[in-house]
This record gives C-alpha cells, structure tokens and sequence, in this order.
C-alpha cells in the first residue's frame, strides 16, 4: 500500500556497544519534519573501451547515514537525545522534597556520549540505524502568543538497514512546556557545578532564546573490511553558542 504519514514513528534505546543494535526500549514523539536518511554516493567507473562512452559500471560507496528531528521541549521525552548528545553520563538527584521525580542535570562536553539505535517507519518502509550519535542540538523558543519550546538537531549513524520495527514501546501522552514556562539562569563560574542557581527575576528574564548546547562536529572512520558501515565515529571538538534577547529597558540587558 502506499505510505501513509500517519504511520509514522520513532524509537529509541541507547546502546551498551557502539554500533551494535538493541531493541529500542521507548517511543520518541518527534515533529512530522523528523526524519533518517540512508546517504553515501555511487563511484563512477569511467574506462577506456574504444567509444565515446566512458562510463562502463557504478559501483556503491559507503554509507553515510544521518537524520534531522524537532520535538517540543519536555523533560521525560528528551533524555535520550541529551545523552545521546550533551553527556552520556548526567547526575541524576532527587529534588527536595519529590519521590519519583529526579533531576537531571547534563553537563556538556565532559563525559562520553552514549550510542544509540534508532528506528523509523516512514510509514511505508521501516528503518533502523544504529551507532547513532545526535549531532548537535539546538533549543529554540519564544514565551509570546502561540509562542513554542523546541529542540532541534541531527543525527548521526554508523549503519542503516530496513529492519522490522522490534519490541514492543508503551505509548504516553506528552506534557510540552510552552515559552512562557522557561526559565533563565545565569551564575558565575566558580569552579563549582552551581549552574542554574541563581533565577532570573520574570521582568529581567528573556523574550526569545536560540541556543546551540551541543556542536559535535562527529566524522566517521572506515576501513577495508568488505562493509559499507564505519568502523567508528570519531567526535570533533565540543561547541556551545547561543544567543539571547532581553526588553532593552531592563535592567538584565
């Protein structure tokens, strides 16, 4: 049958071994614009055979998988994309006071990130790619009317394959946090991991933020091994940028 949109989904579970494929273990609610693309090129084999035409054979090259996704910022729904691309290893604590409830906290560019597999059902064709790092992430967002919280990036694989999508992932229903629920923190580096302490009071604090946390700038490594798939991801230097806007009249700016 033909694709239907309507079909399709992402899943997620973070690996134990780079580029070995698990079965992933959640749902990931992302925007319609999300998507995993097989990538790599065809070498032309262009020889000399008496005629005008050169081009005798093509042959394929290695692949190049990758992805892009957005989703609305919610703390439960994101882990695996901030571990997958801010820090591996976050320090996870319970806030005064809470039971189930745990804080994350993800520090970039210091600990490993952890590997991931990902599935996609285009809603046609199911796809799975494993060895899967986030390229980089990108919070974007507004507290005015209609105004959203996202989180944007890419993905970055190591294999692509059309695999069944396995296992069986519970469905939830997402509590988005819209513009108007952020919160701005600014502290002084002591030395100590105090950021977010110190609360930017609501009149002081911004009115539209665009911030890049994580730039991995990932390449891959390959080697004769009669496999079109990396061997390895090799992680480049660790890059956060970002830009905020504040009511020019107040005292923050």
């Amino acid at each position: 049958m033909a694709g239907e949109i309507f079909l399709s989904q992402f899943r997620v579970g973070v690996e134990s071994t780079y580029g070995t494929a698990i079965v992933p273990t959640r749902k990931l609610y992302l925007g319609p614009d999300s998507n995993l693309v097989p990538g790599g090129t065809n070498v032309r084999h262009e020889l000399l055979a008496g005629t005008r035409s050169v081009f005798r054979a093509s042959s394929p090259g290695v692949q190049e998988p990758s992805g892009s996704f957005s989703i609305p910022v919610e703390s439960a729904e994101i882990l695996e994309l901030l571990s997958m691309g801010l820090d591996g290893s976050p320090i996870i604590t319970t806030p005064t006071g809470a039971t189930t409830t745990r804080l994350h906290t993800h520090i970039g560019g210091v600990n490993a990130l952890d590997s991931g597999t990902t599935q996609f059902m285009e809603g046609a064709n199911p796809w799975q790619m494993a060895g899967t790092y986030v390229a980089d992430l990108r919070f974007t967002g507004t507290p005015g009317p209609g105004g959203e919280n996202m989180l944007a990036g890419s993905l970055f694989g190591r294999s692509l394959t059309q695999t069944p999508l396995t296992g069986t992932v519970t469905d939830r229903t997402p509590i988005p946090y819209g513009g108007w629920e952020a919160a701005l923190a600014i502290d002084s580096v002591s030395g100590a991991d105090n950021y977010g302490g110190t609360a930017i009071a609501a009149a002081e604090s911004v009115t539209a933020w665009d911030i890049a946390v994580a730039e991995n700038n990932p390449g891959r490594v390959y080697t004769a091994a009669n496999t079109r798939s990396a061997q390895a991801a090799v992680l480049g230097q660790f890059d956060a940028t970002g830009s905020l806007t504040f009511l020019a009249s107040g005292a923050r700016a």
